[in-house]
């Protein structure tokens, strides 16, 4: 006999077969009492039996891989149900986009070789008007790329992840790392062929294309993202070259300080913070700020008439640079905000509108694309909302906080209460801690609704009524409420920034001076980083005296003096007259 689930016995299944007799003998007489009460009596007692024996089976399987954090958070996805099997993820639908599989591979292959090339040919050439948009190295040294040695890609090699999918030379990474002892040698050599060649090995650049549903049509080719699976071996050569380009350019500071991805020190959390304190400032300073949302953003600000000229002239050039560069902007998706903190401060054009130029942007009429306004744009997965209240951002996260619940429900029976904290930490705290510096000193009348549902989940966690203590919950549970994080995570990134100066630490008059605090026209101002930051920092470092430790020790000591602190101590600390 088969049976349907791990946890379910031949001798459950026949506790089942009996139910559903039962039942069908009761759809058969519905007014016979005493059979009805048997059914439901016998009905309670397997469902319960069935409930235990899976609590039972998920409980000794956590267990089991309590040291194998792959196999357990499958198990956890598994109780959860988070592997929804209704989901559709594949891209079999494509597969009968022409008369046959074959020719349906073959068109879905060569759209993804050659889009990059079909949108450059529609790429009309435009006139610069001898504008310099190349960069000049000429001050700087000539780039030599050097030779590696049996080290380098040892190391290398060792740092590839071990899980990664493979190639179309179905090489594992595994294998290479089993065998670098072997290999190590001869790649050496091939390396170094390739890097005094000037080549990089045409086998090297075929990849396994796995197409990605977005959005849309499922027959329809451009609506999926292709990933390329590169092989072990080209994944190799490819870091060796990443690393000598990468090192020369930071070393010659070629790089803008504005470039957060991709770069080693750099998050998008700090383009988020550096964007956000950029606008707080022209906006508190009563200058137009607009912000153009590319696959970069780029904030202009002077009176509402010079900022759309200036808004425009620099997508012109924008628009110009990606055009000798062979790259298609996609208008549709490129869209404007008019950061504002009251109405009055807005256009009053109601016709002002953002175009990109491929003519001269002085041009009286033009045909030109206009770029749709918006009052919420998503930046790097925060939603920012013309006027900065953070309110559409919190609605989000406190949905996504909500949905959890479900999850810890079913989690709660069958893990133990660290586990849980770990579930807790890796799915709520890692997206609440996420640009929190940037949106965390909304007010807090926006603010509340997030820590409510914060509360409810760990609540939820802990099997805790609805009425039970805010302040016994979170000491239980050992985590901080949403605006404590915002506390933590801005004193920190300032603690960061700080040069150790021996004379703060010895006098206690300077202790609460240590990073001045930037003037402000209007009360807008004081729910931004730039002015949160060093107010909260000087109060804790004159209260906890932070300012000599490492950043390590900053953390745990300022963790745990906030997990001693009450709703309005914690708020006491954005007051600005002490």
């Amino acid at each position: 006999m088969n049976c349907l689930k791990p946890w379910i016995t031949p001798g459950l299944i026949r506790c089942m077969r009996h139910r559903d007799r039962l039942h069908l003998k009761c759809k058969k007489d519905p007014t016979n009492i005493i059979l009805n009460k048997s059914y439901k009596r016998y009905k309670n007692f397997c469902n319960n039996l069935l409930k235990d024996l899976r609590n039972k089976y998920e409980r000794e399987e956590l267990t089991k891989y309590a040291n194998n954090p792959k196999k357990k958070w499958k198990i956890i996805d598994m109780v959860t149900n988070r592997n929804n099997s209704n989901k559709k993820t594949t891209a079999t639908d494509l597969l009968y986009t022409e008369k046959s599989p074959e020719i349906s591979l073959q068109s879905v292959n060569t759209y993804f070789s050659n889009i990059a090339k079909d949108l450059a040919d529609k790429i009309i050439p435009c006139n610069t008007d001898n504008e310099d948009l190349t960069l000049s190295l000429s001050p700087l040294k000539s780039m030599v790329m050097l030779g590696t040695s049996e080290q380098e890609i040892d190391s290398i090699i060792n740092s590839l992840k071990s899980d990664s999918a493979v190639g179309w030379d179905a090489i594992p990474t595994k294998v290479l790392k089993m065998a670098k002892n072997i290999l190590t040698v001869p790649l050496t050599h091939i390396v170094n062929l390739c890097i005094e060649k000037g080549v990089f090995p045409k086998v090297f650049k075929k990849s396994i294309i796995h197409p990605i549903f977005k959005a849309g049509d499922r027959n329809c080719v451009g609506n999926y993202r292709p990933i390329s699976v590169l092989t072990s071996l080209s994944k190799v050569l490819e870091k060796i070259v990443n690393k000598r380009l990468v090192t020369y350019l930071e070393d010659k500071h070629i790089l803008s300080n504005n470039q957060f991805g991709f770069r080693q020190g750099k998050s998008t959390e700090q383009a988020v913070s550096e964007l956000v304190n950029f606008v707080a400032k022209h906006v508190d300073n009563k200058d137009k700020c607009l912000g153009v949302f590319l696959d970069l953003a780029k904030a202009f600000d002077t009176t509402w008439e010079e900022t759309k000229s200036t808004a425009e002239l620099g997508l012109h050039k924008i628009s110009n640079w990606l055009n000798l560069n062979k790259l298609t902007l996609n208008v549709t998706k490129t869209n404007y905000i008019l950061f504002n903190n009251t109405e009055r401060s807005l256009p009053l054009n109601l016709d002002y509108s953002i175009q990109i130029h491929t003519c001269k942007p002085s041009s009286l009429t033009c045909s030109c694309d206009t770029l749709a306004k918006s009052k919420c744009i998503k930046y790097l997965g925060v939603l920012l909302d013309d006027k900065l209240t953070w309110c559409s951002h919190i609605n989000k996260l406190t949905t996504q906080t909500r949905k959890l619940i479900y999850i810890f429900k079913k989690l709660r029976n069958v893990a133990d209460q660290s586990l849980l904290r770990t579930v807790y930490l890796s799915l709520a705290q890692s997206v609440l801690s996420y640009c929190i510096t940037s949106w965390g000193g909304a007010r807090k009348s926006h603010l509340i609704k997030l820590e409510r549902a914060q509360r409810i989940l760990l609540k939820t966690i802990k099997s805790k009524p609805y009425r039970y203590p805010t302040g016994k919950l979170y000491s239980e549970c050992n985590v901080l409420t949403v605006r404590k994080l915002f506390i933590l995570n801005a004193t920190l990134s300032y603690h960061q920034k700080s040069i150790y100066n021996t004379k703060y630490n010895s006098s206690t008059r300077r202790k609460d001076k240590i990073f001045p605090i930037d003037s402000y026209k209007s009360f807008y101002m004081t729910k931004f980083l730039c002015f949160l930051g060093p107010l909260c920092y000087n109060k804790i470092n004159k209260i906890l005296n932070i300012y000599p430790l490492n950043t390590f020790q900053c953390k745990q000591k300022l963790t745990t003096w906030l997990k001693t602190k009450g709703y309005e101590e914690v708020e006491e600390l954005f007051n600005i007259l002490k």
